[in-house]
């Protein structure tokens, strides 16, 4: 049912277990909620977040949005955000509210340590602490609003369905947490899906649990230095998939496969994106306009195929993307190019297929 919801500043109520910047939406609560996650002191870098939110309101124009903030990074940049928030009709809520209550964020940065650093162009040198933590956040975050049916986007993706279409096929399958994988040792967290909080929970759980190892413990027990989420959050796929009894954790099918390999894909035939089909037709940031290819990739079928816009099932002004009669979820957008990948992109409107080039 739709609802109107209003929501309190951070000056306007004492002790609220979550702050929000007042705003007044209309949603409906009972459709499956996406978040977001902008942490850091600027969002100076991540600007593209906003195309995203965009392209996801085309085909989910009633759903809950929640962007995560740092204070200071929203202190920085109010003027925007709050455009953008009045445009696109989002929650605010601040990471520095939901840190304070949470256990696992404490016990998180209590055992935090950097291996193999990485540092983007934009010279974040927080960044692998920020992707990880991001994975612990969610679970206050979810506790504190009691949020079921969530879905977490990396603000450079574009979203390609209406959330709730997903669902029933998620409930079949008894799914808790889905995540996609990238290749042989990697996750990508372009798109995560969870049930309820507990089922998120576990996987902070699991990241605590590796750097508990220590330095020495955990690149033995990882085989790697390379410690970062998607290591880790591979490292907890392979994991928790050994028993039998935590069929709640599988991967998101980002390839075209067998039957019976994935009872996501047996459910509902429909391709995610961790971050191989936005690389080959929209390039890296490196080089926007270069196909990118990775052979050892899940998705070895990739080279040579097109992408087919089509009229969306639920806006037919809208087109989404398609490959081999499968429609693909989102496309994580390495470039940060997202407005090529718009719905409403006239040039997309224009031509049935699109090849990259």
């Amino acid at each position: 049912m739709t609802s109107y919801v209003f929501y309190l500043s951070r000056t306007e109520t004492t002790e609220p277990m979550v702050q929000v910047t007042k705003s007044q939406m209309i949603v409906d609560e009972s459709l499956p909620v996406l978040v977001y996650t902008v942490l850091g002191t600027t969002i100076k870098y991540q600007y593209y977040i906003w195309q995203s939110i965009k392209q996801a309101r085309v085909l989910n124009p009633l759903n809950r949005i929640i962007v995560i903030f740092h204070l200071e990074g929203y202190e920085n940049s109010k003027t925007e955000i709050e455009q953008n928030q009045k445009e696109f009709n989002f929650e605010i809520v601040f990471y520095d509210d939901l840190a304070k209550t949470s256990k696992l964020i404490e016990e998180f940065r209590s055992n935090f340590f950097v291996l193999a650093d990485m540092v983007p162009i934009d010279g974040n040198k927080d960044f692998v602490r920020f992707t990880t933590e991001r994975l612990i956040i969610l679970n206050e975050l979810a506790l504190s609003y009691n949020l079921k049916n969530v879905f977490h986007l990396e603000n450079d993706n574009m979203m390609y369905i209406e959330m709730k279409d997903m669902i029933p096929y998620f409930e079949t399958c008894n799914i808790g947490v889905a995540i996609p994988i990238i290749d042989v040792n990697q996750a990508a967290v372009s798109i995560i899906y969870f049930r309820e909080a507990k089922d998120i929970e576990s996987l902070g759980q699991f990241i605590i649990s590796m750097y508990k190892k220590g330095r020495a413990g955990l690149e033995d027990y990882m085989k790697t230095n390379a410690i970062n989420d998607m290591t880790l959050v591979y490292k907890y796929l392979s994991e928790v998939n050994k028993s039998e009894t935590n069929r709640r954790v599988t991967t998101f099918p980002t390839w075209i496969i067998k039957e019976n390999d994935n009872c996501l894909w047996n459910e509902k035939k429909v391709i995610y994106d961790g971050a191989a089909i936005g690389q080959y037709f929209g390039g890296t940031h490196v080089d926007p306009h270069a196909r990118w290819y990775e052979p050892q990739r899940p998705f070895k079928e990739l080279k040579g195929k097109i992408l087919i816009w089509k009229p969306c099932v639920s806006n037919k002004s809208a087109f989404c993307p398609w490959i081999d009669d499968r429609l693909v979820v989102n496309l994580h957008i390495h470039s940060k190019q997202l407005q090529r990948f718009y719905s409403l992109n006239p040039e997309i409107s224009d031509v049935s297929k699109y090849d990259g080039q």
